[in-house]
């Protein structure tokens, strides 16, 4: 009798962690590809992706530039693109989607592809069990996760739109390389999610190529806008990002490759 109670307490003590253990998961996002590198054995390569965890399922915001290296970074974190729910594109440059055909065969039949105009035929071929769609508007795609309208840039007509995550009151922005502008992108998203409040814009700026006046401006007007931290990295640009790191203080938030955010 005295053995059966002990297996019987043990049996429950296994149940109720995993029980916890499920309840307690994190929300997160992992950078998984990124030129600009932290303290990792991950390897870093021109490019740009994100693995979010949310609400028990898994979204994967862009894909970086080269397949190997996606793959082997995936796999040093234990992470499998089995599990992943949606996937979303934010424009049609190498550096974001060149990865996706690495893991394309991995992926659920049918699984949902968010992209803001449609990719190359050829690209497409390689991916037929994907869903495919092409997303104007703003669109919920979970119970806390939008895209944003496809936003563009008359100088250089390249389309692209970001990820929105909610939090509560607040929300958190991820883009791509914000080639329509990181301040316009910023103050639309505003704009939309009026009564709630920016915690964090993450990602690529674009701003290798802007003077330093310039981008302490940009700067500026995020913080007018009303966000409270800024992780810029990729295609932002090592100066402009050392000018984000000093003017945001402990504001900034370093989201380099192998770093994670959790909310």
């Amino acid at each position: 009798m005295k053995q059966l109670t002990f297996i019987l307490s043990i049996f429950l003590i296994l149940v109720l962690g995993s029980v916890k253990n499920s309840f307690c998961q994190e929300d997160k996002f992992i950078i998984v590809y990124n030129n600009m590198s932290a303290e990792t054995d991950l390897e870093s390569d021109w490019g740009y992706a994100a693995w979010i965890e949310l609400d028990g399922e898994i979204y994967l915001f862009d894909s970086g530039t080269k397949g190997d290296i996606f793959k082997s970074n995936l796999e040093k974190l234990n992470l499998d693109p089995g599990k992943i729910n949606k996937v979303i594109i934010s424009h049609n440059h190498y550096d974001h989607i060149g990865g996706l055909s690495a893991i394309s065969e991995e992926l659920k039949p049918n699984t949902k592809v968010y992209l803001p105009e449609m990719i190359d035929d050829e690209l497409l071929k390689q991916m037929n069990s994907l869903d495919f769609q092409v997303e104007k508007d703003f669109k919920k795609i979970g119970d806390r996760i939008w895209i944003t309208r496809v936003m563009e840039n008359p100088a250089n007509r390249i389309k692209e739109h970001a990820l929105v995550i909610e939090k509560g009151e607040k929300y958190i922005i991820i883009t791509g390389c914000a080639h329509p502008g990181i301040s316009g992108m910023c103050k639309e998203i505003a704009d939309y999610f009026q009564g709630k409040t920016p915690e964090l814009v993450t990602g690529g700026f674009h701003l290798i190529a802007t003077s330093d006046s310039n981008v302490e401006e940009i700067s500026a007007t995020l913080k007018e806008i009303g966000i409270e931290k800024a992780g810029a990295s990729h295609c932002t640009g090592e100066k402009a990002i050392s000018i984000f790191q000093k003017d945001w203080g402990e504001n900034f938030v370093q989201l380099y490759l192998g770093d994670e955010y959790v909310f």
